[in-house]
């Protein structure tokens, strides 16, 4: 499976913008043996909220990309074609009810992701940085071992 730029934009959406403020989804449960039906109550956050729509589009898209490029017959294309229209539809309804615009979140997160690539271009983040200076003092340690190891069998 392909990771596509648009698939990380989410999920850095979900995890830069997602706040931890209190949701409630309430839903009506089918009646089952013994139990009748009843509203029950699904405590989450806004943040799981926006993870949840962010999934739904991506798995849409990569239904879609699927049907197109991955050889299926017709009838398989047009079964992951259908699918991808329901997610889209539950992912848009909830977007709405939630006041949630994905392509608005989209677009801040590239404008984010260009304005901190332009302010310190180094090529390398932080965590790169470490790992290789990491990487270096344990090369310059071998290194001087080795060197009093052979000194040491003059």
């Amino acid at each position: 499976m392909e990771i596509t730029e648009s698939t990380l934009e989410t999920v850095e959406m979900s995890e830069i913008d997602g706040t931890e403020l209190g949701a409630v989804i309430r839903y009506i449960s089918l009646p089952k043996r013994d139990m009748a039906h009843g509203t029950k109550a699904l405590n989450t956050c806004m943040g799981d909220l926006y993870v949840i729509v962010n999934a739904l589009y991506d798995y849409a898209h990569f239904l879609e990309r699927a049907a197109s490029e991955q050889g299926l017959n017709r009838y398989e294309q047009e079964l992951f074609l259908l699918h991808a229209a329901r997610c889209r539809k539950i992912a848009d309804k909830f977007s709405k009810q939630m006041g949630y615009d994905y392509s608005k979140a989209l677009e801040r997160c590239r404008k984010r992701r260009t304005k901190e690539s332009s302010k310190d271009n180094t090529g390398m983040d932080g965590l790169e940085a470490l790992v290789q200076k990491q990487r270096h003092m344990k090369t310059e340690k071998i290194w001087r071992n080795r060197h009093e190891r052979t000194k040491d069998n003059l």
